[in-house]
């Protein structure tokens, strides 16, 4: 609970609802960060400063862990495994998640909370610097059309559909709504957002889940679901983490999708497609279908319809499945902060804010340069 220093209004999140105040920093006579003169350091810039270098650290040095401590006072994160402290880190986006707070410090994921870059079946869509959202690719039910959303820190593609989350935990959509999967108007205190094929799935402050569209194999069917931190969308199916570290999953159960009732230690879920996969505390890559068993520093990965991509420690890319249209030539990408693949396009955001894409480009779905050239511009 947030209370702001102004109006002394009792807030979810760091923004004041009341009066706008911008709890992220630490200068009680600025509103927000733009107003705070140049030569003064605001914890907000010292957050934003620091982002990079927490991205160096998609595994704990010492043990390998994923998941790591944000101390609420220095903005310090801490190995939540072994407790090794990551020198000169921070951890920066809008939402400090509640439910987390363990010992007085944030329990948090250097993965997939705020996905900067997503790939739909044949368009691409990523989230600006400046908040903003831009994509390419297959617009012909409006999923590219982005450009107007505002306050964007994460999102999300389906099939010919696109999510965004913002940063005061509401939802915009856009595009294919033929069964409902754009009805995340009323949605509020979002943590995360995932688009499947046709539903979008939303996880709340609360550790509950919310879901809309397509429920032909009961993959909506998470109302029941209880102390969730993580989830994961696929072409048919919902996967969700437990705070415990075990995992649960509804939906089509086709090809093992939802086998993972013996997963445990858990620290990240995936879904896409007809699969599964997750992240075990320990580094371990669990996948429904067993053939990921051998990838070793993995810091986090993604599901398309025919392919999985792990996103490695040192910024490498590995994909495996069907290279029908070259989504497998990731051989020569380096300095990776974030990836996602689509239906035959794999697409991945550098650490300088470009972009990289290979694969099938029948839409204009790799026509990346222009999300370049947005990326690097205010």
């Amino acid at each position: 609970m947030f209370i702001c220093p102004v109006c002394k209004t009792e807030n979810e999140t760091l923004l004041c609802k009341n009066c706008g105040f911008d709890g992220s920093c630490d200068f009680e006579n600025y509103a927000t960060l733009s107003m705070v003169p140049e030569n003064l350091k605001a914890v907000s810039s010292l957050k934003y400063e620091r982002q990079k270098m927490l991205e160096t650290y998609s595994l704990c040095p010492n043990c390998g862990g994923y998941t790591f401590y944000l101390n609420k006072k220095d903005f310090t994160c801490v190995c939540a495994n072994c407790n090794t402290p990551l020198k000169d880190t921070y951890f920066v986006n809008g939402l400090f998640k509640d439910n987390f707070i363990k010992n007085n410090n944030v329990l948090i994921s250097n993965k997939k909370e705020y996905r900067r870059i997503s790939a739909g079946l044949n368009h691409t869509v990523v989230v600006l610097r400046n908040r903003r959202a831009a994509a390419v690719g297959d617009n012909e039910d409006g999923q590219c059309n982005v450009d107007s959303w505002k306050d964007i820190i994460s999102v999300s593609a389906g099939n010919s559909h696109t999510v965004g989350l913002k940063s005061d935990g509401t939802v915009v959509a856009a595009g294919d709504n033929s069964h409902g999967q754009c009805n995340v108007g009323n949605w509020k205190d979002i943590v995360s957002v995932c688009a499947g094929s046709f539903h979008t799935v939303g996880l709340k402050r609360d550790g509950t889940v919310v879901a809309v569209g397509w429920n032909a194999f009961g993959q909506c069917g998470v109302e029941g679901w209880r102390g969730i931190v993580d989830i994961a969308a696929g072409d048919s199916h919902t996967v969700g983490l437990r705070r415990d570290g075990t995992v649960v999953a509804v939906g089509n159960e086709f090809n093992g999708s939802c086998d993972v009732k013996d997963w445990k230690n858990v620290t990240s879920v995936y879904a896409g497609g007809m699969d599964s996969a997750a992240i075990t505390r320990d580094g371990k890559v669990l996948t429904t279908d067993g053939k990921e068993k051998e990838w070793k520093n993995i810091a986090l990965m993604e599901i398309g319809s025919f392919n999985i991509a792990g996103l490695k420690n040192d910024g490498t890319v590995i994909v495996r499945g069907s290279n029908d249209e070259g989504q497998c030539d990731v051989g020569n990408w380096k300095n990776i902060i974030d990836i996602s693949v689509g239906g035959f396009h794999t697409v991945g955001l550098k650490k300088d804010g470009t972009v990289v894409a290979v694969g099938g480009n029948s839409y204009g779905q790799c026509d990346v340069e222009s999300l370049e050239d947005k990326n690097n511009s205010f």
